[in-house]
C-alpha cells in the first residue's frame, strides 16, 4: 500500500474515533465540506404515530463542484442503492496533508420492520482513485475493503450494481424521483415529496 493511501485512511480513521457521526450517521459531519446529500428526511406532520414508512420526502442536492468522473459515478451509484436499501448520502470534498480527497459517507436507515443500520465510508484521491471502502462500526477497526461497496454490502441489502440497467430490477426500488407526488426545486435542492399527511 501506498504512504499516501496509508495516510488518508490513518486519517479518516482517527476522524471517524473521534466523532460522533458514528452514532449519528454523517449528516453533522463538516457541513463545511459537503459538496453532496441524499437524506430521507419526514417533515409532514403526521401526528402522533408518525409516518408510517419512517420518511416522507428526499431532499437531493447533486454534486456541483468539479470533480472526478468516477466520485461523480460513485455518488449516483449510492443514489441507486440508497433506491433499494434505504440510505443517506453524504460527498465531501476535504484536505489530507497535502492532497484533496472525497469522501462518500453512507448511513443506512433502521425502522419499523427495516433494518439497514451501518455507516459505510468510500474515499477517492483529488485524480478519482479509489483509496479504500470500510464499515464503521462503534468501538471497532474500520476493516478497508480495496473495492467499492456493492449491493450485498449493506444489512438490507440492494441488488449488485451490474443489474442497475434491468427493469425487473429498476421495479423493486422504495423510492424514485417517479414515485415523488410532487417535486420542489429549492436552488440547487431538489425536495421529492413521496407521502403526503391526510
Amino acid at each position: 500500500m501506498s504512504d499516501r493511501k496509508e495516510i488518508v485512511r490513518q486519517f479518516y480513521k482517527s476522524e471517524i474515533e473521534n466523532a460522533a457521526y458514528v452514532i449519528d450517521g454523517f449528516g453533522d459531519f463538516r457541513p463545511d465540506r459537503r459538496i453532496g446529500r441524499v437524506e430521507l428526511l419526514t417533515t409532514g406532520n403526521w401526528g402522533e404515530y408518525g409516518c408510517e414508512a419512517d420518511f416522507d420526502s428526499i431532499e437531493i442536492e447533486r454534486i456541483q463542484s468539479s470533480v472526478p468522473q468516477t466520485v461523480s459515478e460513485a455518488f449516483e451509484r449510492h443514489i441507486w442503492f440508497s433506491q433499494h436499501s434505504l440510505s443517506n448520502i453524504f460527498a465531501f470534498k476535504i484536505p489530507v496533508k497535502d492532497c484533496i480527497t472525497y469522501v462518500i459517507g453512507i448511513s443506512g436507515i433502521a425502522g419499523d420492520g427495516w433494518d439497514n443500520s451501518g455507516h459505510f465510508i468510500e474515499i477517492f484521491n483529488e485524480l478519482g482513485e479509489f483509496l479504500g471502502a470500510a464499515r464503521v462500526v462503534e468501538g471497532e477497526n474500520l476493516e478497508w475493503l480495496d473495492h467499492p461497496f456493492d449491493g450485498d454490502d449493506f444489512n438490507a441489502g440492494a441488488p449488485k450494481w451490474i443489474f442497475r440497467t434491468d427493469s425487473l430490477t429498476n421495479s423493486d426500488k422504495l423510492w424514485s424521483e417517479e414515485m415523488a407526488v410532487r417535486t420542489e426545486q429549492d436552488g440547487e435542492i431538489t425536495r421529492l415529496i413521496l407521502f403526503v399527511p391526510e
